[in-house]
């Protein structure tokens, strides 16, 4: 599944930090949920199989996190992406909500307000047969939903092209 990733954009190169490549469901849901125990219990019930990470940065300072979650069925990873929606839709810092299209369950998240480090933060969501497809995207000082919903279009379709 590594392989399937999207490559990195041009003018994009990996970086380090978090832990990347292949996940178990115990690094995965340390990175994703960090202290939350019942994350894992949850991963569990919809039949987490592996997860895949990478990072990228541009040379503006854009930053790019592509999650790919595997899962036993599509029905499973389709419930994992619709609940994380469902909580991430909740929290109040998320208030540009939009929608991608020609992904299934395609949906974009935006918290406008500056972190610590000067970005903002768009996460993409959606799901591509058994694999749920999660996009972490920080752009200093401004956010580029359009940009972020061409990212995850084109981890999409990377995944449908092909099986897994």
């Amino acid at each position: 599944m590594l392989a399937r990733v999207l490559p990195a954009p041009t003018g994009y190169k990996r970086i380090t930090g978090d832990k990347q490549g292949v996940l178990s469901l115990k690094d995965y849901a340390h990175l994703l949920y960090g202290s939350d125990r019942s994350a894992q219990q949850r991963l569990v019930a919809r039949c987490f199989q592996t997860a895949v990470h990478r990072d990228w940065a541009s040379g503006g300072g854009t930053l790019i996190s592509v999650w790919l979650i595997q899962f036993g069925t599509a029905a499973d990873a389709r419930s994992y992406i619709l609940s994380t929606e469902q909580g991430d839709s909740s929290d109040p810092a998320n208030s540009d909500v939009f929608h991608v299209s020609r992904v299934v369950d395609g949906l974009g998240l935006g918290t406008p307000k500056l972190d610590k480090y000067g970005n903002t933060f768009t996460h993409v969501l959606g799901d591509a047969g058994n694999v749920a497809i999660i996009i972490h995207i920080f752009v200093p000082a401004r956010l580029d939903n359009s940009y972020a919903a061409r990212v995850l279009q084109q981890q999409y379709t990377l995944l449908k092209s092909g099986s897994l």
